[in-house]
């Protein structure tokens, strides 16, 4: 009888210290179980606060830039005889003469929705120096614009017998494009 309490004695010991292990065990799943969950809201709560981080600080750049969108707003509503009046401008202030050729209106352009183009084709004839010049202030017009092409042409003056004059006028050929977000009927 001896003999099997003793046998009995050490599965019982056994079988405790198997279901003690399996309790420790169980007990460090938990603990990983909790730590994983606390580490993901962690990391949800990390990004709430960078995205609100993030939304905060767009608020407050269109807050602080708002007189600076009203300044770029008002530069590009340019209407249709300012665009006219600068182009003849230019050839004023290069002492040439231009003529505006052609015209043509696009209400919904790549630029977006509210933002409307017109190309101007435009023409103008003087001399190398005045011709180059005219071109450095179509392409720093204080008006939103942009020369998309351009063209030069020499044409002699005169003819006189075989010998050709030495002077020429050139003709340049320009297309400007303006960009603006006033109303612009075709």
């Amino acid at each position: 009888m001896r003999q099997f309490s003793t046998t009995y004695l050490s599965w019982v010991t056994l079988l405790s210290a198997i279901l003690l292990w399996v309790g420790v065990g169980y007990l460090v799943l938990m603990i990983s179980a909790q730590d994983s969950v606390r580490a993901e809201k962690k990391a949800g709560i990390d990004e709430k606060a960078i995205l609100h981080s993030k939304t905060l600080r767009i608020h407050a750049l269109a807050r602080d830039t708002n007189t600076e969108r009203a300044k770029l707003d008002d530069l590009a509503r340019v209407d249709l005889t300012e665009m006219l009046e600068s182009i003849e401008q230019v050839g004023r202030d290069a002492g040439i003469s231009v003529e505006i050729g052609q015209a043509v209106y696009t209400p919904n352009s790549k630029f977006g929705s509210n933002v409307r183009s017109v190309l101007f084709v435009v023409e103008g004839k003087g001399s190398f120096s005045k011709v180059i010049h005219a071109v450095a202030l179509f392409e720093s017009l204080p008006v939103p614009s942009f020369v998309e092409e351009m063209e030069f042409e020499m044409i002699p003056e005169g003819v006189s017998g075989s010998k050709k004059s030495s002077a020429g006028v050139w003709n340049l050929v320009m297309r400007i494009r303006f960009i603006s977000t006033a109303e612009i009927s075709s």
